[in-house]
């Protein structure tokens, strides 16, 4: 194999692409971030929205500070968290297309809150919740 300028040169043109593909991410997620501050039930203006930027005790800071901005934080971060999920699951496996219903993760989290609803039915919601987990943390051990 030969190293040298013509071969760093093929790399940077190979990365290009998934730096457009990054950046055009970057601003897909900051315009909705943008549109998940701006939007919502209360209705408020754009001008309003931007005096609550600087002042939290007005009504529009309240909303904003206190309500929309946590909302779209707890958002993203839960996106890149699954995000982040799916990448270990593929390189655990050494399976690139590895999805949570190839490896019966889906399956058995369905096997684990029927079964729960099935042998508890008043039981509380968290408890399906945590039996759907156990369910899957089973599964997936199990395959």
């Amino acid at each position: 194999m030969r190293v040298g300028r013509k071969a760093t040169r093929c790399w940077r043109i190979s990365c290009m692409g998934n730096k457009a593909k990054i950046g055009l991410a970057a601003l897909l997620l900051l315009s909705c971030v943008g549109l998940s501050l701006l939007l919502g039930a209360s209705g408020l203006p754009i001008a309003e929205l931007a005096k609550g930027f600087a002042n939290r005790e007005t009504v529009a800071g309240r909303i904003l500070w206190h309500v929309r901005l946590p909302r779209t934080l707890a958002t993203a971060l839960c996106g890149a968290a699954l995000g982040v999920a799916g990448a270990l699951i593929q390189r655990v496996l050494y399976n690139p297309p590895a999805g949570p219903n190839i490896i019966g993760v889906n399956a058995g989290a369905g096997f684990g809150s029927v079964l729960c609803l099935a042998l508890a039915p008043a039981a509380p919601a968290g408890a399906v919740g945590l039996c759907a987990f156990a369910g899957a943390v089973l599964a997936t051990a199990l395959v």
